[in-house]
């Protein structure tokens, strides 16, 4: 299955020079091994989304309930989700 998810322009461009290979997502979609992510480049100053994308393929996804980045009202219905790419 394919899924198209923003990034935010430094993440982006650490996954396309090749120096992360790890992706946290709140967990509020399905995602599974084998999946690809279509990643869409996102300007958080401009709030538009630059052109480009990138797709990775989910090589491992480990879930936990606890992250500080998003509201505890989302941790509580999603929690999240670390998202291994290849």
């Amino acid at each position: 299955m394919k899924i198209e998810k923003k990034l935010r322009k430094e993440y982006f461009e650490k996954l396309l020079a090749g120096e992360q290979n790890c992706d946290m997502k709140l967990a509020d979609f399905e995602c599974n091994t084998g999946d690809v992510i279509v990643y869409k480049e996102w300007d958080g100053d401009t709030k538009e989304y630059t052109g480009r994308t990138l797709e990775k393929t989910v090589s491992d996804i480990v879930r936990s309930p606890r992250p500080r980045t998003w509201s505890n009202e989302d941790i509580e219905k999603f929690g999240f989700m670390t998202i291994y790419l290849k």
